[in-house]
């Protein structure tokens, strides 16, 4: 378009364009400076609401009198009655054009240019402006690095009251639920369309940063729906695996910037500016002891004696040295995180006793020494480190010949891999006890990953998960330790999971875990011979002590022996096969959901599955998800029960799925503990795990249990109306009957619709004043849950 000048402006030329703006660049004749002169496009001039949005970019901008915030000078109308912004004229680039032009940048520089955005932030902060359309296109950089924010075009004032202005442009871009922001760039509360506050900004700084660090965006996807989608629901790929470069405080600072829930996130910008700021100074603090323990618990955890402790710790103090000396150990994290969650599964105080080492060689005294037999576990963090120490061989020993050659009591957390002649060197049959491994070796590179919180979000959900398995191992060692009959009865019980690929590595860790529950020992519980005999000798000797046998197949071919021209999977499957033939044992084989092999020869074995042993009435062959196996598995185990002959007459402990929103975690609480002290056994909801996981869970529950109560607290009735049509599904998640006791408990606060509420799914149970009382409604309720078989 051919534009004439504007008032005492001269336009010289255009410099740029967007969907809310063209820019051109000026000549102020009053000050005799440049300028760029921003203008709403005429096509869009008549639309009042495009028009508010457009000067809001004025309003935001020109409240903040700051350093790195583009300066607003003038805003008026040309004479067609064109909205336009007169601003600082920024002789440079922006980040979009660096990124574009793929300049790498040192990683010094990088947080120097992000630490001036978020100095930005902080001033909009102050101010209560959110700017909600961060990205590098409006960030501008000039030669001397020098930053300016610009575009506040998408901004809003936080608990600004209703005005003319603002509340149409609010009710037209946010009620609606108009998704607003850029969506590489935006927040997963702005992918949802709910409200928004200045931790958005920070999301979207952690974008930025992740972006300039990597070269890549942490959210990619081939359309928008696909971004959004993984902004909401997928785990970020760790900046510290694509750039070897980054180091682990840098990592964790855009980790944190990342987090899905903005409770998670840094909570305002001066907690990230002030971690930007010790991170150059390299004074930035990880996360401290003090987290779980205060320090005068930790130091007595560390000073005691294994005296009669419940659990001692053989470690290697090379495996607590970090990186960073201002980062915790994982010797010392991993202590930490056990102790909590042991002691949530014991519902007791647990004493989990760690000789404190500072050096490689450090040994622990000879009266500590003399003292570990009293334990009553022992915990081994196995590594290359430990299995060469001399000071960890003498503690192994000392445990074992306490107990007069029994290892039944040595859990072995497996941290770093190590070949298998190394345990040879300690004491007893050390190599037969069963690995929590924490780590997994990816099969093309034969890389090993360790599970670790600061990894991740993957790695760090596997590191907890791996946690409460070590934790539930203890707790059931400690309990077998007090009642010899327990342990006699578990010895005998063993299950074949055969070794499988790592795309449904998880899937496997999961049906492990839920046989150790039911009582079973898992075996293979160590690495199996890549030689094909050797294999094949190992699991024959393993199979010949088995009850049955379980093989979860996914779309990876995986590993071929030494020797052999089948895989690791087919050469389990193969034996497995031929010894279900040779027995009256039962055999499980789980397919992942819509699995299509891109390997002909997994598509074969497969399709020699599918035909071959699915025919057989010894094999169920199960296609879908995990919970199906499980399911399987239960509704076998408990029929192999009924029809034992020496089947002990006992009454099971019933199971009751507690529903209840995250609002009404708190409040729900007392309810959830008069449950328990009733004798049954309470399901709660999972708020922590990702969405899937969640929601798989939630599938679970209602396939297991014996009655429902949905806890109808803050939430609205919607709400319930859906947990009430999702007892009546439980059929299609593979439950035999239906839910025949389903309860609504009806909890403050008060609300007309509560009075009211009725239901032919569900009894009623409604609570009597503020604070949680027995009702004899709610006694009823238990009665019927007993009393039904």
């Amino acid at each position: 378009m051919t534009l004439e000048n504007i008032g005492h402006f001269k336009i010289d030329k255009k410099i740029g364009e967007g969907g809310m703006g063209e820019v051109y660049l000026a000549h102020d004749t009053s000050l005799q400076r440049q300028v760029a002169i921003k203008l709403l496009p005429e096509r869009l001039c008549a639309d009042e609401n495009l028009r508010q949005r457009f000067l809001q970019e004025a309003r935001s901008a020109s409240a903040l009198n700051h350093p790195n915030v583009c300066t607003i000078y003038e805003v008026g109308e040309t004479g067609s009655g064109q909205p336009y912004i007169c601003m600082e004229f920024l002789d440079g680039e922006s980040l979009e054009k660096v990124i574009s032009d793929n300049t790498s940048l040192p990683i010094p520089r990088i947080c120097e240019i992000v630490r001036q955005i978020v100095t930005a932030l902080c001033g909009a902060f102050e101010k209560r402006i959110v700017h909600r359309d961060l990205k590098p296109g409006n960030v501008s950089m000039n030669s001397q690095d020098v930053v300016k924010l610009l575009d506040f075009g998408l901004a809003k004032r936080l608990g600004m009251p209703t005005a003319v202005d603002d509340s149409t442009l609010d009710l037209n871009l946010t009620n609606e639920g108009r998704i607003l922001g850029t969506p590489n760039y935006m927040s997963p509360e702005q992918a949802l369309a709910t409200e928004v506050d200045h931790r958005s900004d920070i999301f979207s700084v952690g974008v930025i940063l992740y972006e300039l660090i990597t070269g890549s965006r942490p959210f990619s996807g081939d359309s928008i729906g696909q971004v959004i989608n993984n902004i909401i629901n997928q785990p970020v790929n760790p900046a510290i695996r694509l750039n070897p470069d980054v180091s682990q405080e840098l990592d964790r600072i855009i980790r944190k910037c990342l987090e899905k829930d903005a409770v998670r996130r840094y909570q305002t910008p001066r907690d990230l500016l002030t971690d930007l700021e010790n991170l150059d100074r390299g004074t930035i603090n990880a996360n401290n002891l003090s987290a779980n323990l205060s320090g005068s618990q930790w130091t007595a955890e560390l000073a005691g004696s294994p005296n009669n402790s419940d659990v001692f710790i053989s470690y290697s103090a090379l495996d607590d040295q970090s990186l960073s000396a201002n980062e915790e150990g994982w010797i010392s994290r991993f202590h930490r995180n056990l102790k909590v969650r042991l002691q949530q599964l014991a519902g007791r105080e647990v004493h989990v006793y760690r000789p404190p080492k500072f050096e490689a060689n450090d040994s622990v005294d000879a009266n500590v020494l003399n003292e570990i037999p009293t334990a009553k576990s022992m915990l081994t963090i196995v590594s290359p480190p430990f299995v060469n120490s001399e000071n960890c061989q003498k503690e192994v020993t000392s445990f074992v010949e306490g107990k007069s050659g029994d290892n039944s009591r040595i859990i072995k957390v497996v941290k770093t891999p190590v070949e298998d002649d190394q345990l040879a060197n300690l004491s007893g049959s050390f190599d037969t006890i069963h690995d929590h491994e924490f780590y997994e070796r990816d099969e093309e590179t034969g890389r090993v990953l360790e599970f670790e919180e600061s990894f991740g979000d993957d790695l760090k959900r596997r590191y907890y998960e791996k946690i409460y398995d070590v934790a539930h191992d203890i707790n059931q060692t400690l309990s077998e330790a007090a009642s010899k009959t327990a342990e006699i009865e578990v010895a005998g019980r063993k299950v074949f999971v055969a070794m499988t690929t790592s795309d449904v590595r998880q899937e496997y860790e999961i049906i492990c875990r839920e046989l150790t529950e039911q009582g079973f020992k898992i075996v293979p519980d160590k690495s199996l011979a890549l030689e094909k005999s050797a294999l094949e000798d190992e699991v024959a000797a393993y199979l010949e002590d088995c009850e049955f046998a379980v093989q979860l197949i996914g779309g990876n071919y995986g590993i071929v022996p030494e020797n052999a021209t089948n895989s690791l999977l087919e050469l389990q499957s193969a034996q497995i096969r031929n010894w279900v033939a040779e027995s009256d044992a039962r055999q499980f084989i789980w397919i992942a959901k819509d699995l299509e092999a891109t390997d002909e020869r997994q598509q074969s074995f497969l399709d020699h599955i599918r035909t071959t042993d699915a025919a057989s009435h010894q094999c169920d062959v199960i296609e879908g998800q995990v919970t199906l196996l499980k399911e399987t598995l239960r509704r076998r185990l408990a029929e192999n029960k009924s029809d034992s002959s020496d089947a002990h007459d006992t009454s099971t402990v019933k199971q009751i799925y507690l529903i209840c929103d995250g609002c009404d975690v708190d409040a729900s609480a007392p309810l959830e503990d008069y449950l328990f002290d009733q004798g049954l056994e309470v399901l709660s909801t999972d708020f922590e795990s990702a969405r899937e996981e969640i929601s798989e869970l939630h599938r679970e529950n209602l396939v297991c249990c014996d009655a429902v109560v949905i806890y109808y607290g803050a939430v609205r009735k919607n709400w319930v109306d859906i947990k009430l049509r999702d007892t009546l599904k439980a059929a299609g998640y593979g439950r035999s009957a239906p839910i025949s006791n389903v309860g609504v408990y009806i909890a403050p606060p008060e609300d007309k619709r509560k009075e009211r509420f009725k239901s032919h799914m569900a009894t009623t149970i409604q609570q009597n004043g503020d604070a949680f009382a027995a009702t004899d409604q709610l006694s009823a309720f238990l009665t019927q849950i007993t009393q039904n078989g």
